[in-house]
């Protein structure tokens, strides 16, 4: 039964494993093997193979699982149809006697392969077996055993031989011209041990992720998700709707608005099975509301007092004051513009604003005339009288100390009533064109 050394090396070395696609690929070499003689009708081969399956990752998804044995001799009689069984015993050992290893009560599951199992010398390989391999795999047994047997053979009592371990040939079969013949494990050419050829896909496992996260309106906020396995793809979902274009392991918000406060999650799945991260909870806070008006001009001997609103938590003025109010005026800051900031901060969000005030001299102003323009009452609060000489339709101007356009208004009449009730305080320069020439005055809002 034993063919030369030549070939079975030229078997070596042409032996390979197929793609079968999947992400990993693991080669197992038996770690026991031997074939029982039984009797019943005829006299049987019966081969059982030990793997120690340990060094599979636990808990992922088995795609396939292959035997791959290399024959050495094949009976003229064999027709490629194989028989395996699991047998479900962690502890037999190749010197076991042989009823201690041939107990059917031990045999579950058998799979049949109708052809083309070692139908000449060289590797052959069993069709997929992990069915049977899964039971020992989701138990996280070290050992698999696989029991091999010709279908054809009815034979079921064990003989008086002992199990053969012999180092050159392992059989299934029966006696009458039909069986097969492979090295075992202890054969003496590297690598031509029975394989077990196992292909799985490690299952996405979540590993880390963010914890929930309280922020402010405008600011931003990154969450992270990690996790383990094979070809991994990300979703991120927002109150447990998908959120377009999402797909990475980071999920980053800028410019947070109230809106973005939600419930966040992330699924990590791949072909064959998903996992999702705990929910990550976002709260985003307002931001206080302070509005310390527009840029104004005050004559010097006025004064304001700056408000930047109550019911915050703190505030915190330009001048290191923390208050809600800010008094100004010029004895205290002089002539000149100056800008005052204050910071408000509520339930730990801050906001800013500004406000530029400048005190000018207002010596001049007065109701004013010139025998062309007078405009008055001046200070005025509400409504302020222009009156020109000129007949003819002129345009009036109404300009802020910087000379930036408040508003303009044709005026038809000698004396024209124009409403500043809306202005807000501070000095103001009232341009008159006409076809006679462009008269400036300047007047105070109260």
């Amino acid at each position: 039964m034993k063919n030369s050394f030549t070939i079975l090396i030229i078997f070596v070395l042409i032996a390979s494993v197929k793609n079968i696609n999947a992400q990993h690929i693991d080669t197992l070499s038996s770690i026991a093997d031997v074939h029982i003689v039984t009797f019943g009708g005829g006299e049987g081969k019966n081969s059982f193979l030990k793997f120690d399956i340990s060094s599979i990752p636990t808990a992922n998804v088995i795609t396939e699982v292959k035997l791959r044995v290399l024959v050495t001799d094949v009976a003229p009689m064999w027709d490629g149809d194989a028989g395996y069984s699991r047998v479900d015993d962690q502890t037999w050992l190749e010197s076991d006697p042989n009823d201690t290893l041939w107990n059917p009560i031990n045999f579950y599951d058998t799979l049949i392969q109708p052809l083309n199992f070692a139908i000449a010398p060289g590797w052959t390989e069993s069709i997929d077996i992990k069915t049977l391999f899964g039971y020992d795999y989701s138990l996280a047994n070290t050992f698999f055993t696989l029991m091999i047997k010709d279908p054809d053979d009815w034979t079921m009592a064990p003989g008086f031989y002992p199990p053969n371990d012999s180092n050159d040939s392992i059989m299934v079969g029966n006696i009458f011209n039909d069986y097969i013949v492979f090295a075992p494990h202890e054969f003496p050419v590297p690598g031509s041990a029975p394989q077990l050829i196992v292909s799985y896909t490690l299952v996405p496992l979540v590993t880390g992720q963010s914890n929930d996260s309280t922020k402010c309106e405008m600011e931003e906020v990154e969450f992270f998700v990690s996790a383990t396995g094979d070809s991994l793809q990300y979703q991120w979902q927002k109150n447990g709707v998908d959120m377009p274009s999402e797909n990475d392991d980071t999920l980053s918000l800028s410019s947070l608005s109230l809106a973005d406060a939600a419930v966040y999650r992330c699924i990590v799945s791949n072909a064959v099975a998903a996992d999702t991260t705990n929910d990550i909870t976002l709260i985003v806070n307002s931001l206080p509301v302070v509005n310390l008006g527009p840029d104004t001009s005050l004559c010097a001997d006025a004064s304001i007092t700056l408000d930047a609103g109550p019911g915050n938590d703190s505030y915190l003025w330009s001048d290191a004051s923390t208050a809600q109010t800010l008094f100004v005026d010029s004895n205290a800051y002089g002539l000149g513009t100056t800008i005052f900031y204050v910071d408000v901060t509520k339930a730990n969000c801050t906001q800013r604003d500004s406000i530029e005030i400048t005190f000018i001299v207002c010596s001049d102003i007065s109701e004013h005339t010139n025998g062309f323009l007078n405009i008055y009452p001046n200070p005025v609060n509400n409504t302020l009288n222009v009156e020109f000489t000129n007949n003819n339709t002129c345009l009036m101007k109404v300009l802020d100390i910087n000379g930036k356009l408040i508003f303009q208004k044709q005026l038809c009449q000698t004396i024209s009533s124009v409403d500043v009730s809306q202005l807000k305080k501070g000095v103001y320069i009232i341009q008159i064109v006409s076809n006679n020439g462009v008269f400036t005055g300047r007047f105070l809002k109260e």
